[in-house]
């Protein structure tokens, strides 16, 4: 998602043809939105200005309670003129399986290959006209996620494991090796587990959920080790807060995420209807790195009292199903960062952050 560039864009525009070559698959193919279970690797990133769409060739096939989609993603695209052998562009290789009946829910599985372009990590070529300029920068991702309701209770649990070469010799934890292929050895796993009282007065609801996203030490960053999980194409409001402040978790960024320390969100979560049509909920989070920063070396500005404490999120939102086509939506959320959080960010200042917003959400 780019919410930057001034251009005029279509954010869809494909056709999908059924049964393609008489064989059990849909085809589609153009600019289309590509989301796989609840937006954890691949989402549409939902209502930033920047909503992500990809230049893509899907097929399709199902069959009794079995799903299956393959992707290619043309993630990014030089021109011919500089780029005559294709070095700088990004390509995505995705491949899906869901079935459904399986312990009260779904199992999905996911493989999705990201190829910078770079090609072979052995060396920084330099030059013009198509020559690597950097590392490669490549991701291969495995997992699974299983997701449903058992005695009642509403569950989720998922893991993710991801490989390759790592582009991350500035700006990360620790001091990399410049020139020097980095190996790329992340995971991330999530559990979620609610329940909802229908029959009861308000409908109330409570969900617990933790996640884990490894993270990169200074150690590993003298073994030319990057260990900080990725999160590809997600939707990260739907997940870690929706102030958006760790939606570039994956990277070494010193304004978005963690600067590659990795991240743990725990968080409860409250739902109550209070009359018809009105639905009033609440999330808390907790956030830590998942690495130790105490005494680092990778931030100017870390004190050697510093924790893996980051801060908290508290998010408070309020609907309306005004009428059959119109839905209202207030809502206030409060940041409050801890010394951690404002030592390994450039962008974090001392006070807390507030944020109000209404929205109106109307088909017609």
């Amino acid at each position: 998602a780019n919410d930057s560039d001034a251009s005029v864009g279509v954010h869809e525009a494909y056709f999908t043809l059924k049964n393609f070559a008489t064989l059990p698959v849909d085809l589609r193919v153009g600019r289309q939105e590509v989301i796989l279970d609840g937006h954890r690797l691949f989402g549409d990133t939902l209502w930033t200005m920047g909503e992500n769409s990809h230049d893509a060739i899907r097929l399709d096939h199902k069959h009794g309670n079995m799903s299956f989609s393959y992707a290619y993603i043309k993630g990014s695209e030089e021109s011919r003129q500089n780029d005559a052998n294709d070095t700088d562009d990004i390509n995505v290789q995705l491949a899906y399986l869901n079935y459904a009946g399986i312990l009260g829910g779904k199992l999905s599985l996911t493989y999705a290959y990201v190829d910078d372009g770079c090609g072979s990590a052995s060396a920084a070529n330099t030059g013009t006209n198509g020559a690597c300029t950097n590392l490669a920068d490549d991701i291969h991702n495995i997992g699974f996620r299983q997701a449903g309701q058992l005695y009642g209770i509403d569950y989720r649990g998922e893991y993710y494991y991801q490989w390759g070469d790592a582009r991350a010799t500035s700006g990360g934890t620790g001091a990399f090796t410049a020139g020097v292929p980095v190996d790329r050895e992340a995971y991330m796993f999530g559990v979620r587990v609610g329940k909802s009282f229908n029959n009861v007065m308000m409908k109330p609801s409570l969900t617990v959920w933790y996640d884990y996203l490894s993270g990169t030490s200074d150690q590993d960053a003298r073994n030319n080790e990057y260990k900080s999980f990725n999160t590809l194409f997600d939707t990260g409001h739907k997940f870690y807060g929706l102030q958006d402040v760790f939606l570039g978790v994956g990277g070494n960024s010193t304004t978005g995420g963690t600067a590659g320390f990795g991240l743990q969100d725990a968080a409860i979560k409250a739902k109550i209807s209070p009359m018809p049509g009105w639905t009033v909920k609440a999330d808390y989070h907790w956030f830590y790195t998942a690495e130790g920063v105490a005494g680092s070396n990778a931030r100017s500005g870390l004190a050697g009292d510093n924790d893996n404490d980051l801060g908290t999120e508290l998010d408070v939102t309020v609907v309306n199903k005004y009428n059959a086509n119109t839905t209202v939506m207030v809502g206030y959320s409060n940041f409050s960062a801890s010394s951690t959080m404002r030592g390994i960010r450039t962008n974090v200042a001392s006070d807390d952050a507030n944020w109000f917003y209404a929205q109106f959400h109307v088909k017609f």
